[in-house]
């Protein structure tokens, strides 16, 4: 009987009791992620949230904390037999959060225009912690466990804090019918974007980061 558990960092192991009769193999996901923040600028915002880089005149009356923090977890069983042919499921769910705002420039009490368009900018800045353009794709580090290549790969649009996938991705795998007992690594790498800062200005919204 072979166990498979995916756990970002590789921060917990499952131990099982082995069977006289079947070898148990202890398979290991390591979860990287890499992230980028955006340039992005206002015109399309409202769109798709990916626009292009603006080089206009702007303010900057906030700035925000925080960005995406993506984990994941399996769903069902993880338990299968040598030579078996499965297909994992696999959730993501976005935890950040924004730890606050600050202050970038003084607000005049005699510009109303100027107030509205700070708190136009606070609610872009509020954005900061959604994850786009994910992408994802399953490898192992063994020759006993063979990845679908159909499957491997999965694109997700965004990922907004507090929500996790309405459909759970899926691996196709295959273990080997000579896979010895043993701990097998299996690789899960995840990239993403998102905000790092949003400017203002008279007419529209620069997004800045990369």
């Amino acid at each position: 009987m072979f166990n498979l558990e995916i756990e970002r960092l590789m921060k917990m192991k499952s131990i099982i009791n082995l069977n006289s009769l079947k070898a148990v193999l202890f398979f290991f996901i390591l979860c990287g992620f890499l992230s980028s923040p955006l340039s992005l600028t206002g015109a399309a915002i409202e769109e798709n949230g990916i626009l292009s880089p603006g080089y206009g005149y702007s303010d900057d009356y906030y700035r925000g904390y925080g960005e995406p923090n993506i984990s994941i977890s399996v769903i069902g069983n993880t338990e299968f037999e040598r030579g078996e042919k499965a297909t994992l499921q696999v959730n993501l769910v976005n935890r950040g959060i924004p730890y606050g705002f600050s202050p970038s420039k003084r607000l005049s009490a005699a510009k109303q225009d100027q107030h509205l368009i700070s708190v136009k900018e606070l609610d872009y800045e509020s954005r900061k912690t959604i994850a786009v353009g994910l992408k994802t794709s399953l490898y192992s580090k063994s020759n006993y466990v063979e990845i679908d290549s159909d499957s491997r790969t999965h694109s997700i649009e965004k990922l907004v804090p507090g929500e996790r996938l309405e459909d759970p991705l899926e691996f196709g795998i295959k273990i080997s019918n000579n896979a010895p007992a043993g701990e097998y690594i299996l690789e899960l790498p995840i990239s993403y974007q998102y905000q790092s800062s949003a400017r203002m200005t008279n007419r529209n919204i620069d997004l800045l980061g990369l």
